[in-house]
């Protein structure tokens, strides 16, 4: 299964793996030629990105208990920040190969997810509008989600040295949602303290969820059935080449996710309410306490944040955040083996491209296990991983990370990526 950290790059690592049927979701022109059934049992790979704010820095112990000091993890945020994650869980694929050529189906379930937003709004939300009396705050989030089944058909031909394949999937819509236009503005006025916020944010999305008034979501009967059948359909192509230089040396290039799916089952656009001012009134202690002076609701002014449903489209199409690149790989000899990939993601939500590189070094230790480990340079950030194969008669079993930040966090945020499969062939 092919996982992404949704705001850059999938997790490569397992994709390099010698033999690894699980190589065909990224590149389906490198796979094995010489089995006649091909068998995968599930596997997932996630990759989530944090880009500022350390949560290890903000958590400290006192005797049997944990603290976690927000104003820590506040200060330590950038001008914009980002959540992202991108996770496939891919729960089958069966594959034959007939002569020179390899057919299999599968079918993942995906997600996409990325959210953007200001330091000023986490800011405003801790410490309340004090300290930015007579500044202009621009606080709207911004936020992207795509969740979908797909069934894939896998071919690939053999001409000798040269190797294609193809994955022609089939999408099904289950959930989506995005920040489409529109700016939440605050100014306090240094005078009067006057409150003035202008809330022109739009919202749209299919789900199986409906925003109601008051911060509150139904939720629709039988949801699951909307997220494994839901009928927003659409297309998308996976293409790879594989090139055998000579017996120690291949080259590659592929593209992936080239489509898009059309949503147009519960559509629904929501909007922020204008403008509205309120006299005199400075929140002490921020949103999150209700503690505010000159006799303001907080529950009136959340009220008037919210969003109110208006004139949606009747559909709407999603583009898949694409990626495609070219890779090495180089047999040194029966027990170590070399990779390179260069890849680009492309972020429709951000219209904002993104490069990775990739590093692989696989070592046999034993004539059932490989040990990988990997060094990679995405979001700004360099990473080292380790990962292991095990081939125990016809079975394989795989265990990857592109990052060990799970353990050695990165001051400048959180990063974590990891893979696991199994499968087995005749």
């Amino acid at each position: 299964m092919a996982s992404s950290a949704t705001f850059g790059q999938i997790g490569l690592s397992p994709f390099t793996a010698p033999n690894a049927l699980q190589g065909f979701r990224l590149n389906p022109a490198r796979t094995n030629f010489d089995k006649k059934l091909y068998v995968g049992l599930g596997h997932f790979n996630t990759d989530f990105y944090n880009s500022a704010g350390d949560v290890t820095n903000a958590v400290s112990r006192e005797g049997d208990k944990l603290f976690l000091d927000i104003g820590e993890l506040v200060g330590d945020l950038e001008e914009q920040n980002s959540l992202a994650n991108n996770v496939e869980f891919m729960s089958l694929y069966v594959g034959t190969s007939v002569n020179r050529w390899r057919f299999g189906l599968y079918h993942s379930f995906r997600l996409q997810a990325e959210v953007r937003y200001p330091r000023d709004l986490v800011e405003l939300i801790w410490n309340g509008n004090g300290p930015y009396v007579g500044e202009e705050l621009s606080i709207a989030p911004g936020g992207f989600y795509n969740a979908w089944n797909q069934i894939g058909a896998h071919i690939a031909y053999d001409f000798g040295k040269i190797q294609l394949g193809l994955n022609l999937n089939r999408n099904f819509g289950a959930s989506y949602g995005e920040t489409e236009s529109g700016d939440i503005s605050v100014y306090t006025d240094p005078d009067f303290y006057e409150i003035t916020v202008n809330n022109t944010h739009q919202v749209i999305s299919s789900s199986f969820f409906t925003y109601e008034e008051d911060y509150t979501v139904d939720v629709e009967e039988n949801a699951w059935r909307q997220w494994a059948f839901g009928r927003n359909g659409g297309w998308s192509l996976d293409l790879g080449l594989n090139f055998q230089v000579n017996e120690k040396l291949s080259l590659h290039g592929f593209l992936r996710d080239l489509g898009s799916i059309t949503y147009d089952e519960n559509i629904r656009r929501y909007g922020g309410q204008g403008e509205f001012i309120y006299d005199g009134a400075q929140l002490e202690d921020g949103l999150l306490d209700q503690g505010i002076d000159y006799d303001v609701n907080l529950d009136t002014i959340i009220t008037e944040l919210d969003y109110q449903e208006i004139q949606a489209p009747s559909e709407k199409e999603v583009s898949l955040h694409a990626t495609y690149g070219i890779g090495a790989d180089y047999l040194l000899n029966e027990k170590n083996r070399f990779s390179l990939i260069l890849s680009q993601y492309h972020s429709s939500f951000q219209d904002r491209s993104f490069e990775m590189l990739h590093l692989g070094w696989h070592g046999r230790l034993l004539k059932w296990m490989w040990l990988n480990a990997n060094y990679s340079y995405k979001f700004d950030r360099h990473n080292i991983g380790l990962g292991l194969t095990l081939n125990p008669g016809p079975f394989q079993f795989m265990l990857y990370t592109d990052n060990l930040f799970v353990v050695f966090p990165n001051e400048q945020g959180q990063q974590t990526a990891l893979f696991g499969g199994m499968s087995f062939t005749l």
